[in-house]
C-alpha cells in the first residue's frame, strides 16, 4: 500500500517523458509496476532434522509386519456406508494380519512369562531348576563357563543398546510434546498471515488500477501540456529555421540600411577626389605631349608612342548605391519583425488551440474512464468466507491454549513413565553387568565350589537378581509394548505413510466431503492436486481453477473502451489555423534586392593599382630622358613633368586606400544576397509545411498521444492479468504448514513413540535369553553347599 501511494507523482512524470521523447519517438514510455508483496513467515526450528533416529529401523520392521498396500477402497467403502459389514471386517482382519500375529505373540509372552516365573520360583524352592546347590566338576567346566560368559556379555550389550535407544526416544517424545504448542501456534500464525495477505494482494491490484485510471485522466486533463506541446515541438522543427532566418533578415536589412546611409557620404567625397585626379592627369598629359613634340627635345620622338599608352580618361566610376538603398528601405518597411512575432504567436498558441478543440472529447473520455473504474471495482472478490476461517483459527488457538496444560502434563507424565521404564530395564542390565564383573573377578581357578569367594558368590547372586527382576517386570514391559505397538504402528501405516505418499488426499477427494463447496467454488477441486501445486508454490488462480469461476477478461478487457476513446478522438477535428509567413509582395521586394545587387559592378577596385604602375613607368622614362637633354629648359620641363606624374601617383595611392568603402559595400552586397536566398528558401519550405503537412502532423501526434494512453491501460491489463494469475496467493506456505504438521505428528511424535516401544520390545525379547544364560552362568559363580571332587 505504501508503495502505491509513493507512485502517485508518476502522472506528471509521464508527461515529462512524452515531452522528452521528441518528434522522432517510436513508442510510448514503459515502466515496471512491480510485484505483489509476500508476508514474512515465522521459521519453525527443529523441523529440518526430519525423521527420528530410530525411524528407519522401525519403518522397516513395520514394513515386514504390514506389507499390504494402503486399503483405499476399504476405507472409502466404510466412509460411504457409515457401517462395518462382515466383508469389511474380514478385509480389516486380513489387512491387520501382521499386527494380529505380533499381538498374539505378545499375548503369549504376556501370559507365559509370569507363569514360567512362578513355576521357576517354585521349582527353585524345591531344589530343582538349579535350586540344588551342587555342581558337578568336569573337564569341560571352564570352557562352558567362558562360552556362557561370552553369550551373556553379548546379550547384555544388546539390552544396554536398546536401553540407550529407549532413553533417547523417550527424550525425543518429551521434546516434541514440549514444543508442540509453540510450533502449532507458529504454523497457525503463518497460515493466518497467508490468508490475510490474499485480500491485501487483490487490493493492491485494484489500487494499481485506480492509479492507472487517475494517471490517464490526469493526462487527458493536461492535454494542452502533453498533446499541445507535442504538436508544438513538431511544428517548431520546420518552422523555427524559417523564423530565425526572417529574424536574421530583418536585422540584416536594418543594419544594411544604416551602413548604406553612412557609406553614401563617403562615396560623395571619393567622387570629388576622382574628379581632381582626372583633371590633373589630363593637364599633365597635355604638357608632356607638348614637351616631347618640341624640336629641341633630343630623342623625344620615340617616347610619343609610349605617351599614347598613358590613359587619357581613367574610366572609373563610383558605384551608385541609391537603388540598393531604395530597395532596402522598401524591405525595411515590410516589417519582417512582425512576421516573426506572428509565427512565434502561432507556435505558442498551439496548446491552447488543442485544449479548446478537444474539450468535449476529453470530457467524454474521462466519463468512459469512470466506467472502466466501476468495471474494475467489480473484480474485487469477496473474502467473507475468510472470516469463518479466521474465526476457526481463533477457536483453534483457544483450544490449543486450553489444551496446553494438558499437553504439559502429558509431557511430564510421559517423561516420568519413560524414565521409570528405562530405569527398570537398566536395573536388569546393571544386575547382569555386576554379575559379569564380580563373578570372574572373585572366581579362583582351583577353588572348590563350596569354597568360592564372596565376590564370585555376589556375582552369581546379581545374575539371579536380574532373573528375578526380569520375571517380575517382563509382562509389564510387554503389555506397554503391545499398547504402544498397536497405537504407534497403526498410526504410521494408516496415517503417516499415506499422508507422506498423498494417498490420504486422494481418499478425501473421493469422499462425500466436497472441497469445492467448502471453499465456496463451483466445480470439483482435487485436494491432492492442490497440495502438489502448493508444494511448487503455485498461485491460487491455476491451483483453484478460478478461471472457471471468474471471467478475468470481462474485467480486464478494455478494448471496448479503448475503441470508444479512439473513435471519439478520430471524430475530433483538431484544426490549427495556418498563417502566411511572408506575402508575395514582400518576397518580390526581397528578390528585387537580389536583382539590384546582381547589376551592381564592383570590379573596378583594382583599376588604380594598374594606373599607378603605368604612371610610375612613364615618370621614370621622363626622368631618364631629362638627364640626356642638352637644353636646360627642356631638361627642366621633363623633370617637372616626371615629378607631376609622381604627385598624381601619390594621389592615386591615397584614393586606393579610400577604396575600402567599395570593399565594405561588396561585403554588404554579398551578405545581403546570401541572406535573401536563405530566407526565401526556408520560408518557402516552412510555408509548404504549414499549407500541406500541418493537418497530417496534428492527426499523427493525436494518434500517438491517444495510443500512449491506451498503451498505459494495456500495460496495466497485462500486469494485472499476470499478477492475478501468476503471483497472487502463492500457496507454498499452506503446503509448508501441512508438511510441518506432518513432520511434527509423524516424523517427530509418532516416530519417537514407535522408536520407544521398538526399543522396549527389543529389550523385552532379549530378557528370555538373558534369563536362561543368567541361570546357567550363576551356577559357576555361586557358592555350593555340596562338594564334588574332580581329579
Amino acid at each position: 500500500m505504501d508503495r502505491l501511494r509513493c507512485r502517485v507523482p508518476l502522472g506528471p512524470l509521464l508527461g515529462c517523458f512524452l515531452l522528452l521523447l521528441g518528434p522522432c519517438r517510436a513508442s510510448c514510455p514503459r515502466w515496471s509496476m512491480g510485484n505483489v508483496t509476500e508476508p514474512q513467515y515465522e521459521h519453525i526450528p527443529g523441523l529440518e532434522s526430519g525423521l527420528s533416529f530410530m525411524s528407519g529401523i522401525v519403518q522397516s520392521f513395520l514394513g515386514l509386519v504390514q506389507p499390504n498396500p494402503f486399503p483405499k477402497d476399504l476405507i472409502m467403502s466404510i466412509v460411504k456406508n457409515h457401517t462395518f459389514s462382515r466383508k469389511d471386517i474380514n478385509e480389516v482382519l486380513q489387512y491387520e494380519a501382521g499386527f494380529l500375529v505380533c499381538v498374539a505373540i505378545g499375548i503369549l509372552y504376556l501370559l507365559l512369562m509370569p507363569l514360567v516365573g512362578i513355576c521357576f520360583a517354585c521349582c527353585r524352592c524345591c531344589g530343582n531348576c538349579g535350586g540344588h546347590m551342587y555342581q558337578e566338576q568336569t573337564k569341560r567346566m571352564d570352557c562352558q563357563r567362558r562360552l556362557l560368559y561370552c553369550f551373556m556379555f553379548l546379550i547384555t550389550f544388546i539390552m544396554l543398546a536398546g536401553n540407550v535407544c529407549m532413553f533417547l526416544s523417550s527424550q525425543s517424545t518429551t521434546t516434541t510434546l514440549q514444543q508442540a504448542p509453540d510450533n502449532t501456534f507458529t504454523i497457525m500464525n503463518n497460515v493466518q498471515k497467508y490468508l490475510k495477505s490474499l485480500p491485501e494482494q487483490v487490493q493492491s491490484v485494484e489500487n494499481e488500477s485506480f492509479f492507472t485510471i487517475d494517471m490517464v485522466k490526469s493526462n487527458l486533463g493536461n492535454i494542452s501540456f502533453l498533446l499541445g506541446s507535442m504538436i508544438q515541438r513538431d511544428v517548431k522543427g520546420p518552422l523555427m529555421p524559417a523564423l530565425d532566418s526572417v529574424r536574421n533578415m530583418s536585422q540584416v536589412v536594418k543594419n544594411t540600411s544604416d551602413e548604406l546611409s553612412s557609406l553614401n557620404v563617403s562615396l560623395v567625397t571619393l567622387q570629388s577626389q576622382l574628379t581632381i585626379l582626372q583633371y590633373n592627369l589630363t593637364s599633365v598629359r597635355i604638357r608632356i605631349n607638348g614637351t616631347l613634340s618640341n624640336p629641341k627635345c633630343l630623342y623625344c620622338n620615340r617616347y610619343l608612342a609610349a605617351l599614347d599608352t598613358m590613359p587619357q580618361n581613367m574610366g572609373f566610376n563610383v558605384p551608385n548605391i541609391y537603388d540598393i538603398q531604395s530597395a532596402v528601405d522598401i524591405a525595411q518597411k515590410a516589417d519582417l519583425d512582425s512576421k516573426v512575432k506572428m509565427g512565434e504567436d502561432f507556435i505558442n498558441n498551439i496548446p491552447q488551440v488543442v485544449e479548446n478543440k478537444t474539450e468535449s472529447t476529453v470530457q467524454s473520455a474521462q466519463t468512459k474512464l469512470q466506467d472502466v473504474r466501476k468495471q474494475i471495482n467489480k473484480m474485487n472478490v469477496s473474502f467473507s468466507m475468510l472470516d469463518n476461517v479466521f474465526q476457526g483459527f481463533n477457536n483453534a488457538k483457544d483450544f490449543v491454549n486450553k489444551t496446553t496444560p494438558v499437553v504439559k502434563s502429558a509431557e511430564m507424565y510421559s517423561w516420568i513413565v519413560g524414565v521409570i521404564l528405562c530405569c527398570l530395564v537398566l536395573l536388569v542390565v546393571i544386575c547382569n553387568i555386576m554379575g559379569l564383573l564380580l563373578g570372574p573377578w572373585g572366581l579362583m581357578p582351583n577353588a572348590k565350589p563350596t569354597e568360592r569367594s564372596c565376590a564370585a558368590n555376589c556375582g552369581g547372586n546379581f545374575l539371579m537378581a536380574g532373573v528375578g527382576f526380569s520375571f517380575i517386570f517382563s509382562w509389564i514391559f510387554m503389555l506397554l509394548v503391545l499398547i504402544l505397538f498397536l497405537v504407534g504402528g497403526n498410526s504410521y501405516t494408516m496415517i503417516c505413510k499415506p499422508w507422506k505418499s498423498q494417498e490420504i488426499y486422494e481418499i478425501i477427494d473421493q469422499s462425500d466431503l466436497n472441497f469445492s463447496t467448502l471453499l465456496g467454488f463451483k466445480g470439483q477441486l482435487s485436494l491432492q492436486q492442490i497440495y502438489r501445486d502448493c508444494q511448487q508454490n503455485q498461485p491460487l488462480w491455476p491451483t483453484l481453477h478460478l478461471e472457471d469461476a471468474v471471467d478475468l477478461n470481462a474485467y480486464l478487457n478494455i478494448s471496448k473502451y479503448a475503441d470508444e476513446i479512439w473513435s471519439s478522438f478520430d471524430k475530433t477535428n483538431i484544426t490549427i489555423p495556418t498563417i502566411t509567413l511572408m506575402t508575395s509582395e514582400t518576397a518580390v521586394q526581397l528578390k528585387n534586392i537580389t536583382n539590384i545587387i546582381g547589376q551592381l559592378d564592383l570590379q573596378q577596385t583594382d583599376y588604380f593599382s594598374n594606373l599607378s604602375a603605368n604612371l610610375t613607368n612613364m615618370a621614370d622614362q621622363l626622368q631618364n630622358l631629362s638627364n640626356v637633354q642638352p637644353d636646360s629648359s627642356i631638361k627642366y620641363e621633363l623633370a617637372q613633368e616626371a615629378q607631376d606624374l609622381r604627385n598624381i601617383i601619390s594621389m592615386a595611392n591615397n584614393i586606393t586606400s579610400n577604396l575600402i568603402i567599395l570593399k565594405h559595400i561588396k561585403a554588404i552586397v554579398s551578405n545581403m544576397n546570401v541572406t535573401v536566398e536563405d530566407v526565401l528558401t526556408k520560408v518557402a519550405a516552412a510555408q509548404i509545411f504549414l499549407n500541406h503537412n500541418l493537418t497530417d502532423l496534428v492527426k499523427r501526434d493525436s494518434r500517438i498521444y491517444v495510443g500512449c494512453q491506451i498503451e498505459i491501460f494495456k500495460i496495466f491489463a497485462d500486469w494485472a492479468n499476470m499478477t492475478i494469475t501468476q503471483q497472487i496467493g502463492r500457496c507454498g506456505p499452506v503446503a509448508e504448514a501441512l508438511n510441518s504438521v506432518e513432520v511434527i505428528v509423524c516424523s517427530k511424535f509418532i516416530g519417537s513413540l514407535n522408536g520407544f516401544w521398538f526399543s522396549l520390545g527389543w529389550c523385552t525379547i532379549f530378557l528370555i535369553p538373558s534369563i536362561i544364560l543368567s541361570v546357567k552362568l550363576a551356577k559357576f559363580y555361586r557358592r555350593m553347599k555340596y562338594s564334588d571332587f574332580y581329579e
